[in-house]
């Protein structure tokens, strides 16, 4: 027995070592591990001892100063100090350790939004000698996330509201009529990407204007999936944006700010996974975007305010911390959406746990009246980071919210994913309101704060605090509203002025002039003279102001002149106004000029042509050289009947569907302001036939379901039989 014991002994020994081989290899790589292990993560080594090499990031011990940046006036000054501190710290700390890990030709990405460096796959001597030196505080894993889908997701009513309900809710229509829209504000999405091209986002992509794409500081793909041409394979960047920007001009006003301008950094993949460094990568990138090749940041294409809607699950994982800091050190507003995991205290998700963002929590909003209903699956606090604070910040709607997704159609979503958009959204609303406050973090969430509306006597889980007044660890301040956050951001402004010109757009016929009406506004008595310039006009134009400097409210009249020698093209124009007040205020808007010297030339039908076309054809032709519109001339030749329709695109699709087993002839003509040009060539075609239609009604009306397919089929002028079984 006794000596079974002992081989049974030995046995186990063997196996112990063969177990943890790796982790004995990680521990005798250096004697004096002990001394500095404690700046290893453990997954680090579990990572380690498990496969023998791992990703990880590199804390360098000094982090730059950036206090000075809350002396600067503008959100431009604050930006690049941040910019040039970051880039200065990292670049002077890193340089030994980066020369070690190019001795070693270890693979590395260097950040400076944080002092960290990203190392892929090192080993565990490069890990251990990394911990050693002074120079470095900590040694953290590249952590994995994986987003959550929304509590809800169905497709939208058929029913469409002009503006969504959750919109009118938290009263951003009240901030619109009083003249704000979000105009000369950037909000940024860090989430699954941006479906940018679908109806409701297009035209507030900053990356188009209105005839072709440029996504060069406009797009980043932190995952690689999408690397040049923005798109979102999941949703969720897209749904989040429409809700921020997004309006149609048809009809589907679903955004906060549409007056806003959106970019975006796709940092979750399409099946909505992410790490630290596609995090890492998108918070750098929204400090200074860069071009499509990586190179050229440029803080002065930085965004206003991003919105975060995904957090890691638990909370309590301080690793994004400095980035956010930095961020908001630059004037860009950091919003997070709380997380789904209520109605448990301490429920929150990271980082809608850290004390440096505005945590936005979810309220229903059916009752159509502020400040709604606290809804059970919106995280509560408190922060086990900061456990004497108050978590969530403000609520917003986030049950059954109404928003774009990828393919143009739209959805109905629930979650504190859905609330989020709407604070980021309002503080587009607060800066174009009041561009003294752009940039300054505190003011404006406290602003925030101080105006919303308290959820007094919902106690919900009683997570702690005042459950009065707020804060407290459930609803926090109280539900946003848009108006008073409004107001307050004009009255925390101080005296200023405001800029308009209309209309937005002009087109004309060179030499004729191009006249625009300015506006000038006063806000708290600001009653210093403004001089007004203008950039972007057509080579050879003369601009003319008149007068040329104006005390609000006042008005001027901006032209466009000696346009005979100009190139004929589309331009965007910019109108500055200059205070002389002291802080040389100033405020920018831009117009359109659509300038012609000739009439049209010849265009080209496309299609349709020829037989079995579809009783609801796209037609389409061939854009005529400095064609402004087109008349489209559609004619039945067996019965007389025409069809016509005037549109400045290149195709156009009738509403009802034309005559079975007919022949059609078409032509387009284009026109501009200088003339018309010629009838292109007709096409011919012929329709399909339509076979007999039965509806066979077999649902015994439970439910009836029978209108939704006789209404589609009458709807397209279509004559059928119903059989109902």
């Amino acid at each position: 027995m006794k000596s079974r014991l002992t081989w049974l002994l030995l046995l186990a020994a063997l196996l112990a070592i063969v177990v943890s081989g790796s982790a004995l290899a990680v521990r005798a790589a250096n004697p004096d591990q002990s001394k500095y292990e404690s700046k290893v993560e453990a997954d680090v080594l579990n990572a380690l001892a498990e496969a023998g090499e791992t990703d990880f990031f590199v804390w360098m011990t000094e982090q730059a100063d950036l206090s000075p940046a809350a002396g600067l006036s503008t959100k431009e000054a604050k930006g690049q100090f941040v910019f040039d501190t970051l880039r200065e710290t990292a670049e002077r700390t890193q340089k030994e350790l980066r020369q070690y890990l190019d001795s070693q030709a270890v693979n590395y990405t260097p950040f400076y939004i944080a002092n960290k460096i990203y190392v892929a796959a090192g080993n565990s001597e490069t890990v251990l000698s990394i911990a050693a030196r002074a120079d470095v505080a900590q040694i953290t894993a590249n952590h994995a996330f994986q987003l959550q889908p929304p509590v809800d997701r169905a497709p939208a009513p058929d029913t469409v509201e002009t503006i969504e309900p959750n919109l009118t809710f938290v009263r951003a229509d009240e901030v619109w009529d009083m003249g704000y829209d979000g105009e000369g504000v950037v909000l940024a999405g860090n989430d699954t990407g941006l479906a940018w091209n679908v109806p409701a986002i297009i035209n507030h992509y900053r990356g188009w204007n209105g005839s072709s794409a440029d996504h060069n500081y406009n797009w980043w793909d932190a995952t690689n999936t999408y690397p040049t041409v923005p798109n979102d394979g999941f949703g969720h960047g897209t749904h989040t944006a429409g809700t921020m920007v997004g309006d149609d001009g048809a009809g589907n006003q679903i955004g906060m700010a549409p007056g806003a301008k959106t970019i975006h950094c796709k940092n979750m993949t399409d099946g909505g996974s992410g790490t630290d460094l596609t995090f890492t990568t998108c918070f750098q990138w929204d400090l200074a975007p860069w071009d499509l090749s990586g190179a050229n940041p440029n803080p002065a294409m930085a965004p206003d305010a991003v919105t975060n809607s995904w957090g890691y699950w638990g909370g309590n994982n301080p690793v994004f911390e400095d980035e956010i800091a930095a961020l908001q050190a630059a004037g860009i507003a950091i919003e997070v959406s709380a997380g789904n995991e209520g109605s448990g205290c301490a429920s929150l998700r990271s980082p809608g746990d850290y004390l440096q963002v505005i945590t936005t929590g979810s309220v229903q909003h059916s009752s159509g009246v502020l400040p709604g209903t606290i809804t059970g699956f919106s995280s509560r606090g408190p922060s086990d980071l900061y456990p004497n604070d108050y978590f969530p910040d403000v609520m917003a709607p986030g049950e059954n919210i109404r928003s774009s997704v990828p393919g143009g159609t739209y959805e109905a979503w629930s979650g504190t994913s859905m609330a989020g958009p709407h604070v980021t959204g309002l503080i587009g609303l607060m800066w174009s309101a009041s561009p003294a406050l752009r940039g300054d973090i505190a003011q404006t969430y406290d602003a925030i704060y101080d105006t919303a509306v308290r959820l007094s006597g919902q106690n919900g889980s009683n997570c702690g605090g005042d459950y009065v007044n707020g804060p407290n660890n459930d609803w926090g301040f109280g539900t946003i509203d848009s108006v008073a956050a409004v107001e307050e951001a004009i009255l925390r402004g101080g005296p200023n002025f405001t800029l308009t010109a209309t209309p937005a757009s002009r087109t004309i016929c060179a030499p004729s002039n191009a006249q625009y009406a300015i506006d000038l506004g006063q806000i708290l008595g600001y009653n210093y003279s403004v001089n007004l310039s203008a950039t972007g006009n057509p080579a050879g134009t003369v601009v003319n102001f008149t007068p040329g400097a104006v005390v609000p409210p006042g008005n001027a009249t901006f032209t466009v002149g000696n346009t005979g020698g100009a190139n004929a093209g589309s331009y965007d124009i910019t109108i500055t106004g200059t205070g002389t007040d002291p802080e040389a205020k100033t405020h920018s808007t831009m117009v359109s000029l659509s300038l012609y010297n000739a009439t049209p030339g010849g265009s080209t039908v496309v299609s349709p042509i020829g037989v079995d076309q579809p009783l609801v054809p796209m037609f389409e032709w061939t854009a005529a050289n400095q064609g402004a519109v087109y008349l489209l001339v559609v004619k039945n030749i067996s019965s007389g009947a025409l069809r016509y329709a005037v549109t400045s695109d290149t195709s156009y699709t009738f509403a009802t569907p034309l005559d079975p087993l007919a022949i059609y002839a078409w032509s387009v003509r284009p026109y501009n302001p200088c003339g018309m040009g010629s009838f292109a060539q007709f096409g011919f075609f012929r329709t399909q036939d339509i076979p007999p239609i039965l509806v066979v009604d077999d649902d015994d009306n439970a439910p009836d379901v029978r209108a939704t397919y006789t209404g589609a089929l009458d709807a397209l002028g279509l004559g059928y039989d119903v059989w109902d079984t």
